[in-house]
């Protein structure tokens, strides 16, 4: 019986193990710990110890045997591997391997000041004095958990940017324009690829799992992506490896709105020099004789070419060839990135001086730089549009808050308090407000000119003459008063009153209102009638104000909030309740007959966004009218490091509200969007 079990493992071993470890549907291979490995065979570690969950069978298939054992302890003597087990010590050639499954099978390893927990099945070589470990892991957990080693682990408003790295390791893993530089393994766990520290401990974390309702199209991608540190204010393309045609070109890290580089801080910049003797001797190599004894280095931006000299001698190199070739001499971080200038220093040694920020190769997704993106309130979605501008995000979600290009925040009516919200720092969101803005003028106007409020109408025709400028809807609204001119959005009964109302009078209502709801805005100068209508229209988008704002702003004009955020210093400024009413109609009449009707009178590339973008069940709701549900809506020009169409919409239904931003969209589609929220979070998606 005994002799017949042994048989059948061996069987079952061989039938396992009888592919080699390369990844194979949804998992990849990744070959572990080869640093430690690398510090045990230099003498520097002394052991490293696997415990298993229980006793675990495992087959050397160069020597044949089965063993069953609940550890396994490395050790290193004269340059070959040990392997201890329950009973005995393997070769020191061995091919081993370790069967389990990617969802249930685990392995502690104890390291040096750390225990490590990774996936089965695992495969341990040694052979000649080299070892190798390498496990499998579903694809993409092992994005999440690499996305978090290679970060550290993060605040939750700094989550984005861990999401958006897990993206793109995920994507790197099924890429085809991804060089595979490695023999029998995939990914390796330093920094060559990515970072890789294995799983969360079983029990004392949730599980890093990816968010599925998206994801980069792979197969679409014509360059690698890459990643790196932090870029210092810019990133590069793909010449910083090789010379030849821009690939996946570079982008300047910053809001392009307020001038912000995104990642550029005291502990960016870095000051290095070198003697041009010495440069010479560590890239001229062999061809040293050929040259003289003093070089000119300069370093071609443009072209993305660094260009040495030496009385009539010249040779070029790509950045980071440079970069690599003088800090294996001068220690790895010497020259620290790729983004630095070139200078020549004084004295008797013909100094060369680099004078850098960042770290890193440069290129693709600067890490730092999503973090801070991240913090300011910017999804995962737009942080990968911001550093890959080409990139394709394909949708498998069903829930309408799910969908790549859609931030959101739902709040209680009553308090002013969020209740969900995506990216999770969307409160700190700061927007150029547009058509939203109108809101604002509205309490003023309840306020301040009750009789413009009350008796007020304007003809709009589309044309309002070089003061006012045009409407969005070129035909023009009609006859409207404040209600009508609400809900259809309309620029021009709000320019209008540039000749009615005074900026004097406008900027001292809007610095109480601030102060009494805490929101730290302030207006900017207008210069004559023009800058004061379009600021009065909404279409001066030098004004910003957060989410948290527009919460409050929501608070202070919906008769559904009891007494809105700020308590009743805030009654003080909005309005009284008749007017709240008057508001809050124009804001319900935007879904019967303005700007958030579904359908509108948009554009046919518009319409074809519903077809693609909105599956038949949401259409369905689309079609259908709620009672008691409103909103606003507003298209501005926004963005990261470029401007970009966004679409938002602020308004409720029942006891929530939202607001809704939404990318390279318009703002009557973010009213739609909107719209699903409310109604996914009243009667949630199954």
């Amino acid at each position: 019986m005994g002799r017949f079990r042994n048989t059948l493992i061996i069987i079952i071993f061989f039938t396992a193990f009888s592919r080699p470890m390369l990844a194979g549907g949804d998992s990849l291979a990744i070959n572990i710990l080869s640093k430690h490995l690398r510090v045990m065979h230099e003498g520097m570690l002394d052991t490293i110890t696997f415990h298993f969950q229980s006793a675990q069978g495992m087959r050397d298939s160069v020597s044949g045997r089965v063993i069953q054992s609940k550890f396994l302890k490395l050790s290193m003597a004269d340059g070959l591997l040990n392997i201890e087990y329950d009973g005995g010590i393997l070769p020191g050639t061995l091919n081993l391997d370790i069967p389990g499954t990617i969802d249930s099978g685990y392995v502690r390893v104890k390291l040096p000041g750390d225990t490590r927990v990774y996936p089965l099945p695992m495969n341990i070589i040694s052979s000649g004095g080299k070892a190798s470990i390498t496990v499998m892991e579903d694809r993409g957990r092992y994005a999440r958990d690499s996305a978090w080693a290679e970060y550290g682990g993060r605040r939750l408003d700094e989550m984005e940017a861990v999401s958006a790295l897990a993206d793109v390791i995920h994507a790197r893993g099924i890429s085809r324009s991804i060089k595979k530089t490695h023999q029998g393994y995939d990914f390796c766990d330093l920094t060559h690829c990515q970072v890789y520290r294995g799983r969360p401990e079983p029990g004392k974390g949730a599980a890093r799992d990816r968010d599925q309702a998206w994801f980069i199209d792979g197969e679409s991608l014509k360059q690698e992506l890459l990643f790196h540190s932090r870029c210092g204010g810019t990133t590069f393309d793909s010449r910083i490896f090789t010379t030849g045609k821009a690939q996946n070109p570079g982008v300047n890290d910053r809001l392009y709105r307020f001038s912000q580089v995104l990642c550029k801080g005291p502990d960016s910049s870095w000051e290095r020099s070198i003697e041009s003797s010495g440069l010479l001797k560590i890239v001229a190599g062999e061809f040293l004789t050929l040259w003289d004894e003093k070089a000119v280095l300069k370093y071609d931006r443009e072209n993305m070419t660094l260009v040495l000299t030496a009385g009539e001698r010249r040779r070029a190199f790509p950045p980071e060839t440079f970069r690599l070739a003088v800090n294996r001499e001068k220690g790895w971080n010497f020259i620290k990135s790729n983004n630095f200038t070139v200078s020549k220093g004084g004295g008797s040694g013909e100094l060369i001086l680099f004078k850098g920020e960042g770290l890193g190769h440069g290129v693709g997704l600067c890490q730092h730089g999503a973090l801070e993106l991240s913090r300011q309130g910017f999804s995962r979605a737009e942080i990968l549009y911001h550093y890959y501008p080409d990139i394709i995000l394909n949708s498998t979600a069903r829930d309408p808050a799910e969908f790549p290009g859609i931030s959101f925040a739902v709040f209680n009516r009553e308090t002013g308090g969020i209740i969900k919200s995506r990216p999770a720092a969307m409160e700190k969101r700061r927007v150029p407000p547009g058509s939203l803005w109108k809101l604002i003028l509205a309490q003023y106007l309840a306020r301040e000119r009750q009789d413009l409020f009350t008796d007020y109408r304007y003809v709009c025709t589309g044309k309002g003459g070089n003061i006012s400028g045009k409407c969005w809807k070129l035909k023009g609204h009609g006859s409207q008063g404040i209600e009508e001119a609400l809900a259809n959005s309309c620029n021009l009964w709000f320019a209008s009153l540039h000749d009615k109302i005074t900026s004097a009078g406008f900027n001292k209502f809007y610095s109480g209102l601030c102060r009494a709801l805490g929101m730290a805005n302030t207006l900017p100068e207008v210069k004559d009638a023009g800058e004061w209508a379009g600021m009065l229209s909404g279409t001066d988008f030098r004004i910003t104000v957060t989410v948290a704002d527009l919460i409050k702003i929501a608070g202070i004009i919906d008769p559904g909030s009891g007494h809105g955020p700020g308590g009743d210093a805030v009654q003080g400024q909005g309005p009284g309740l008749n007017f709240r009413l008057s508001i809050m109609k124009g804001l319900l009449k935007s879904f019967t007959g303005g700007t958030a009707r579904y359908p509108s009178e948009e554009s046919a590339s518009l319409k074809k966004r519903y077809l693609s973008d909105f599956t038949e069940e949401m259409r369905e709701k689309l079609g259908r009218n709620f009672d008691g549900m409103w909103g606003k809506t507003s298209t501005v020009i926004d963005g990261t490091n470029r401007p970009l169409s966004y679409g938002m919409f602020l308004g409720g239904y029942n006891n929530l509200g939202v607001v809704v931003v939404l990318r390279d969209g318009t703002g009557h589609l973010a009213a739609q969007w909107g719209k699903l929220i409310l109604l996914s979070e009243i009667t949630p998606t199954r």
